[in-house]
């Protein structure tokens, strides 16, 4: 009779959870040794500044909710995954949204930027008093 009510209480409680993760749109950290990622800025100078540190650190070791982390000097901290986030340069950032767009593009039409073409622009008259 126990092991029912445990199975029914852990079979709930999963889909409890999974219904909380799906409505939080949590997905699972896959930081491994050797990735490049961005620590979070926890010292902001002020609201302007960003979020993520400009420069990518090294993964050195993973443990169970906390990873340490190498920057190319040499200093080591130790992070909260949460903190932590893969780190994607630029040109390959550009280079897939290039190639996504030339996906769905089909072949044999030229986008509007292509073909030189823009939106129609109303026409601005100066007023009378300043022809």
């Amino acid at each position: 009779m126990d092991f029912a009510v445990n199975y029914r209480d852990a079979q709930r409680k999963q889909k409890i959870k999974s219904a909380a993760d799906s409505q939080r749109k949590a997905k699972a950290n896959n930081i491994v040794i050797g990735d490049k990622v961005l620590c979070k800025n926890l010292l902001k100078a002020n609201k302007l500044s960003s979020e993520w540190e400009n420069s990518p650190y090294t993964v050195v070791a993973v443990y169970n909710s906390s990873a340490k982390v190498q920057n190319g000097e040499g200093i080591t901290y130790v992070r909260n995954k949460a903190h932590l986030k893969p780190y994607v340069p630029k040109n390959e950032n550009e280079a897939n949204r290039e190639a996504e767009s030339e996906q769905r593009q089909p072949e044999g039409q030229l986008s509007s930027r292509e073909e030189g073409s823009t939106r129609p622009r109303r026409t601005v008259s100066r007023p009378q008093r300043y022809c």
